[in-house]
């Protein structure tokens, strides 16, 4: 299993190797490989932006980093204790 897993990210890689070449001179293959990779991308990456998935997405990575903030705050004011009528 592991094995596919490393074959399959060294195809990758040999894949983005291509795309740093000219098209015009890769081979009929290596141009028809590249072609299917640049479409499905394509295709995924545009669906996902009509879908609103990608918005989503975005918006979702910018409040990675602000919710946990915003938590630690809460949890910190939560422990304070809270000043009552009868506290100078």
């Amino acid at each position: 299993m592991v094995a596919d897993h490393q074959a399959a990210a060294g195809d990758a890689a040999q894949i983005e190797f291509w795309n740093s070449r000219p098209i015009d001179e890769l081979d009929p293959f290596r141009l028809s490989v590249r072609m299917q990779v640049t479409r499905v991308v394509f295709t995924i990456c545009l669906k996902a932006a009509l879908d609103g998935t990608l918005g989503r997405e975005a918006a979702r990575e910018r409040d990675r980093e602000r919710i946990p903030d915003e938590l630690a705050r809460g949890f910190e004011n939560a422990r304070k204790p809270k000043a009552t009528a009868r506290d100078p």
